[in-house]
């Protein structure tokens, strides 16, 4: 099974042939590789600061920029910006420690193809096997 979208300056893939690195991310000029646990760990965080920004939306001015970070074991995202306007950072901060960032316009196109990506594991009701050889489930 497989998942690929891009666009100009962003890039999702998901492969489960590739082992242990299944998730390709990519920006304009960076690319980096995600295992299936931190995949899952992406894309409940991922939700998480969605959740976090609709709530915050209906406190805010159109000239109040908001930034927003969840992070856990080892992976951090982070939105900053205006209503409508958001950028997108990721940070893999465990032994292979690696940041890319996503402007407004390709961070709204990389977190809509995230969600289909988790629509189509909690379908399959995996992210991948962890390195213990049991599968990962995704509450998107």
């Amino acid at each position: 099974m497989s998942f690929w979208e891009e666009g100009p300056d962003w890039v999702v893939g998901w492969d489960t042939r590739r082992v242990p690195y299944c998730t390709l991310l990519g920006g304009a000029d960076w690319s980096f590789e995600l295992t299936a646990p931190e995949t899952a760990l992406l894309l409940v965080l991922l939700k998480k600061l969605e959740v976090q920004q609709q709530a915050s939306l209906t406190e805010l001015m159109d000239a109040e920029a908001l930034t927003l970070t969840a992070g856990a074991e080892g992976l951090e995202l982070q939105i900053a910006g205006y209503p409508g306007e958001f950028a997108l950072r990721i940070r893999l901060l465990n032994a292979r420690g690696t940041e890319g960032r996503w402007e407004a316009q390709p961070a709204q196109s990389v977190c809509s193809a995230l969600g289909r990506l988790a629509l189509k594991l909690a379908v399959l009701g995996l992210a991948g096997d962890n390195e213990s050889g049991s599968q990962i489930e995704i509450d998107p």
